[in-house]
């Protein structure tokens, strides 16, 4: 049985092998992306366990993907491979700052999930339900099924893991506040970013961000901040408190938060407090993006130590 339980959407990604205009690009290197999927695979790689439930399609694109995931050590069993088709990601890396990214995912195997077709079977044993707004932005069906298995981890005592990943190509910030704010509520722990903060809690200082969004309902919410590090706040801890960045120079931000959510999740697994949670998040979230790629960067647990300096914050 798995520790962590993730559900989600992921796609082949494309990524180009030279900078420059996509159409003058003549090759591509292929890997697979989906925030859900990401973490749990920089779970399995700190030494947890974590399972994934999603639909692929019946076909070597979709294969590619589970194998891909199962080999990391995830548990793919209840994944469903079905008619249709495994989303694309195309990248386009200009040579400076973030690629532009293409997304071919509209009717996508993924997105046909019905509530009735999760497998609450897969919640069994689970201690953490992590869940991003992503899903419930690709159709109506998976937003119902999202509400679905956030009310069944609820009414089985799991603590809930959100991030919400805002999607601006999927959906409009009028659209999608109250769907965030909504399943935000729900959520033990909470890990924005910034803009998704003010998305949820209106403009503010960082400080008054978290400190409205905890009157939403979670218990923790972890702002992330980019290089500054985040902004850790627990319910009823007092004043907020800022976790410095880890100062690694980017190469490819694609994955950090991820990679944030990953280790956040694995040190609270293990006992370790918010705040010390959070600094192995900002380590974690920097090591990824020193390699292209969504998980390719996500670090291994002898990596993370090394550069925390050996000062993992292990209870167990």
């Amino acid at each position: 049985m798995a520790e962590v339980l993730t559900f989600g959407e992921t796609m082949m990604v494309l990524n180009p092998e030279t900078t420059g205009p996509l159409r003058h690009v003549p090759a591509f290197r292929k890997s697979i992306g989906g925030a859900e999927s990401n973490v749990a695979v920089g779970l399995c790689r700190l030494g947890h366990t974590a399972a994934w439930v999603s639909k692929a399609s019946a076909d070597p694109v979709g294969d590619y993907v589970l194998t891909t995931i199962r080999g990391e050590g995830v548990d793919v069993t209840h994944v469903v491979q079905t008619d249709g088709f495994t989303g694309l990601i195309l990248k386009e890396r200009p040579g400076l700052g973030d690629p532009n990214v293409f997304f071919y995912r509209k009717g996508a195997a993924a997105s046909t999930m019905q509530p009735a077709e999760f497998p609450l079977v897969a919640l069994d044993g689970v201690r953490i339900l992590h869940a991003t707004g992503i899903f419930p932005a690709l159709s109506p069906n998976c937003l119902a099924t999202s509400r679905l298995v956030f009310r069944e981890a609820k009414a089985r005592g799991l603590a809930i893991s959100f991030d919400p990943n805002m999607r601006r190509k999927l959906w409009t910030e009028a659209e999608a506040r109250p769907v965030m704010r909504e399943l935000a509520a729900r959520a033990d722990i909470l890990l924005p970013g910034l803009d998704e903060g003010e998305l949820l809690a209106g403009p503010g200082t960082p400080e008054a961000i978290v400190e409205r969004l905890l009157e939403l309902g979670p218990q923790i919410v972890a702002l992330k901040l980019g290089p500054d590090g985040a902004l850790v706040g627990v319910r009823g801890g007092g004043r907020p408190t800022h976790v410095p960045g880890t100062p690694l120079t980017p190469v490819d931000t694609v994955g950090a938060g991820d990679a944030f959510a990953a280790a956040f999740l694995a040190f609270t697994l293990e006992g370790a407090p918010a705040v010390a949670a959070a600094a192995m998040g900002c380590a974690a979230g920097a090591l990824a993006t020193q390699v292209l790629g969504d998980i390719e960067g996500l670090p291994l647990r002898a990596d993370l130590e090394r550069l925390a300096g050996g000062r993992a914050p292990v209870t167990r």
